[in-house]
Formats: C-alpha cells, sequence, structure tokens
C-alpha cells in the first residue's frame, strides 16, 4: 500500500511507481491525485514522468480524454482514470483504499485501462459490471449452448442473463413492446418485470462512490450481488432452458466439478466488460436513475445538465462530454448506465455488434490451467450435440425419402414393405 507523501515528494515517488510493473496504473493516479491541493506539482510530475522511457511506457495504458491541468499532456485517460481524476474526494473511500492495499485488485484496473484502451481504438464506449465468481461458469456453458442451439457464432461475447429463448411469435412480439418502452423511458418505476431486462452498468470502474450498492469496484472486491439474498444461477440451468439437459446428465460429474473450481479459483469477483458500438448506443443503452433496490426508480430513464447545453439525455452526447470535456458535467460519480438486455436488438442479441467480455481475476497459471479444461470439456459437448444434430437431420431426411418412396410405388404390400424395412435399418444404424 502506498504511503501518501507530502506534495513536494510527490514527483520522486511517482517515478519510483513508474519502474515498479506490478503497481500499475492505478497506484500511480492515486498517488498523484492524492496530492489535491497541489496541481501545479501534479502536472510538473506527470511532465517529468511521460519524459522518462519507463513512465511512457506505462502511461500508454491510460489513454482517453485529456488532463485538464496547467500543462497540455501528451497522453489521455481511460474512464476509468478520468473518474478517479475528476473525483479526488473519492479517493479515501473504502472501494478505492481496498483496491491499494492490495496488488492482485489493482492488476484487475490495470486489466481494465489496457482493455478500455483496446475497445476505445476500435469503436466502442466501455461500461463495466461486477458480478458473483459463481455466474461465469454457467454464462460461459449457456454462450456455448445458444450458438449450437442456434447455429450460430458468437465473438467476443458473453450472456450475461441465462432466459429461456423467445419461441412464440407472440413471445417475440411482447419483448419488443418491452424493448421499445425501455429504450424511451427506462424501467416502470417499481416494476421488478422491467428492472429484470436491464443491465446496470458504470461508466468507469470507481464511479457511483456514494452507492456501494452501484459500484461496479465493490462488487468485484466483495465478490457479491445486490441485497442480502443471493441470486442463484447453475450449470444445469443452460442445458435445461436450452433443451440439452440429457448432455448435462452425462457430464454432470465433470461439469459440476469444473464449476466448484471456478468459484475456488479466487476470492474476488469477475468484471464484465460491456463494449457498445459508439455509432449504435443509443439504440442500447441509456443514462439511468441508480439502481436503489428492486422497487423505486432505479434504472429509470433521466438527464443530465451539461454546461453550454442544458438538459440532455442523449446517451451519445453524455459519453463524448463525459470522456472529453468532462468539466461540463457537475457530478461525473453519480452516474449511472443500463443495457437493455432483450434477445431481438439488445444485450443478449449477439447480431447488434455489441461484446461482452468477462474479466476473470486470480492466479494467472491457475487461470489458464482451469481455462484449459473447460475448453476440452465444451468441445466434448459441442462434439456430441452436433452429433445428435447430424443424425437428426438425416433421421428427417430419411423419413422424406421413405414417405415418398411408398407414395409413389405401385408394386404393391411387399416392395412397400422391404422399402420400409431398409429405411429403417438404417435409421437404427444412425442412432446407434
Amino acid at each position: 500500500m502506498i504511503k501518501m507523501l507530502p506534495y513536494a515528494d510527490s514527483a520522486p515517488l511517482v517515478a519510483t511507481l513508474a519502474k515498479d510493473a506490478k503497481k500499475a496504473s492505478l497506484e500511480i493516479l492515486i498517488a498523484i491525485a492524492d496530492i489535491k491541493n497541489y496541481t501545479n506539482v501534479i502536472d510538473d510530475a506527470i511532465v517529468n514522468l511521460v519524459n522518462t522511457g519507463d513512465g511512457a511506457d506505462l502511461f500508454k495504458g491510460l489513454n482517453y480524454a485529456s488532463f485538464k491541468g496547467k500543462t497540455n499532456l501528451p497522453f489521455k485517460l481511460t474512464p476509468t482514470g478520468i473518474h478517479l481524476y475528476k473525483n479526488l474526494w473519492a479517493l479515501s473511500s473504502y472501494p478505492v483504499n481496498k483496491h491499494k492495499s492490495d496488488i492482485r485488485l489493482m492488476d484487475i484496473v490495470s486489466q481494465i485501462i489496457a482493455k478500455e484502451r483496446e475497445l476505445d481504438a476500435q469503436g466502442f464506449y466501455t461500461f463495466l459490471h461486477g458480478q458473483r465468481r459463481v455466474y461465469y461458469f454457467p454464462e460461459r456453458l449457456y454462450t456455448t449452448l445458444w450458438q449450437l442451439r442456434k447455429n450460430d457464432i458468437c465473438q467476443n461475447f458473453l450472456f450475461a442473463h441465462v432466459k429461456p429463448l423467445l419461441e412464440t411469435e407472440k413471445e417475440k412480439n411482447d419483448e419488443e413492446a418491452v424493448r421499445k418502452y425501455l429504450l424511451l423511458h427506462g424501467r416502470k418505476p417499481n416494476d421488478n418485470h422491467t428492472r429484470q431486462k436491464l443491465l446496470f452498468l458504470n461508466y468507469a470502474y470507481f464511479a457511483q462512490m456514494r452507492d456501494m450498492g452501484s459500484n461496479t469496484a465493490h462488487y468485484v472486491a466483495a465478490n457479491r450481488n445486490w441485497g442480502s439474498v443471493p441470486i442463484n444461477i447453475f450449470p444445469k440451468d443452460a442445458f435445461k432452458l436450452l433443451g440439452f439437459e440429457h448432455i448435462y446428465e452425462k457430464y454432470s460429474s465433470q461439469i459440476e466439478d469444473l464449476q466448484k473450481e471456478h468459484e475456488s479459483s479466487g476470492q474476488f469477483g469477475n468484471t464484465l466488460i460491456v463494449a457498445v458500438p459508439k455509432d449504435k448506443v443509443e439504440c442500447y443503452a441509456f443514462l439511468c436513475e441508480a439502481g436503489k433496490g428492486l422497487s423505486g426508480r432505479g434504472g429509470v430513464r433521466r438527464a443530465i445538465y451539461i454546461d453550454g447545453m442544458g438538459m440532455t439525455d442523449d446517451i451519445k452526447i453524455i459519453m463524448e462530454t463525459l470522456l472529453n470535456n468532462p468539466e461540463k458535467i457537475q457530478d461525473t460519480d453519480d452516474l449511472e448506465f443500463c443495457l437493455i438486455m432483450t434477445q431481438i436488438e439488445g444485450g443478449l442479441d449477439p447480431r447488434t455488434g455489441i461484446q461482452i467480455h468477462p474479466l476473470i481475476s486470480g492466479d494467472k497459471t491457475k487461470i489458464a490451467r482451469l481455462e484449459e479444461k473447460e475448453r476440452k470439456l465444451l468441445q466434448l459437448i459441442e462434439d456430441d450435440i452436433r452429433k445428435e444434430m447430424a443424425a437428426a437431420r438425416t433421421h428427417d431426411r430419411m423419413l422424406k425419402i421413405g414417405s415418398h418412396l411408398i407414395g409413389s410405388t405401385q408394386s404393391g404390400p411387399v416392395i412397400i414393405n422391404k422399402t420400409a424395412g431398409r429405411i429403417q435399418n438404417i435409421l437404427n444404424h444412425l442412432n446407434n
């Protein structure tokens, strides 16, 4: 943990940190920002640091909107860095202090900052959601099984809600009506159904410091979900919801053993990095009132005041202002966003171009071994399902051929019976 020094000693502290890759970006930001009353010294320290080789390399990980200070700095910050710099008062809060004292948590923040920079360059706004560690493997299973069931491919995507598929036109029409309502109004106040169609997000890892119930960093560090009652999602649910329960029964012991390994592979929760295309963000996400539990107004669409513009709820204007001119927004901490979680044109539809990247913390060697075991098991499951599907398609084709032959033959019952018998033998062979 950094011992904060008087402002005059800040520059050598920052320079020292820059040489230690394990300390990473967050600790440097905090070391600089904690000297909140001495902006000239802060600016000089940053400039001196950037002019060193080690410092320049490290600050490449902080790429986003420019610092607003005495000096026009030759680098930019990511959303997480912007939030820390614009909310110096929050640096003594519980989440930041907990992260400063644990190198494993600082590593999470460094990975988030790097991913924010990478996805921004690819044309995405990034948002963050913290969840319990136990959710990851059921979500990964669901994502794999969904691709098989739909004969589709998900790239850079994880289903953050494990839900039954929409099968009927009525179900699809009903959800479309909900999606349109959410896009215009957000959640209906005190309505749990519309709330469950939303994923609450922060634009920066430590945002919503005044409300731990809406703070990604808190959920990751505590490895918990909102409220006192856990939301339970099990591996079996993914198979049951997608019609592959018999496959689960075949591999149940391996699946459950892997679930236990995922749970015990680290003490912190997961971070979901949600990337929404900048040119379509208004179609899928909006600024909302903070979560505040199942009842109330959490998730209701809201507007904010931007200097020189007035009130707006346009998410693209809000994001561009946050990331490039954050001083025009009075409170850059008390901001929460929602992603509409519908299966068509929402956060459960990979065709939207939305990306969801899970960040799994823990010992990197153990995580790599676990991922390899997961890959092998998922391959076995996929191979079984593909064989079943191929056999089913052949079965259907043979039945159609048999129906055609039997319907068209004029040679009497003997030939009909022989034809039916040959078809049945083929089907028996396929089923075995």
